[in-house]
């Protein structure tokens, strides 16, 4: 049986943040988002340590508000998350948004 979804699309976004103190440990990060007003748990995604503190969520749906946050964690803890960040996701023609976090390390 063959099945198919016509018109569904995804997009993408690129968030990025500046690290805070790490009390000199490596430090790994994570990624945490759902759709606004959803009333659901935020989806956690680790990201490790990216190049530039850039990675790419992929899968969202297209048109539609989300909230953002990250979290770092290192040997000593997790940090709190970082303020919490809003974008609405354009229509499934590829563009991307960048959100620019701030957050604090353990």
């Amino acid at each position: 049986m063959a099945f198919q979804v016509d018109g569904a699309k995804t997009v993408s976004v690129n968030v990025s943040w500046t690290p805070g103190y790490s009390g000199g440990y490596p430090v790994d990060f994570a990624v945490l988002y759902r759709v606004k007003r959803s009333g659901a748990d935020l989806v956690e995604e680790f990201v490790g340590h990216p190049d530039n503190n850039i990675c790419t969520i992929k899968g969202l749906f297209p048109k539609t508000d989300y909230q953002f946050n990250v979290q770092s964690a290192n040997q000593v803890g997790k940090s709190q998350t970082s303020v919490l960040a809003q974008v609405s996701t354009p229509g499934s023609n590829g563009l991307i948004k960048v959100l620019y976090l701030y957050n604090k390390n353990t």
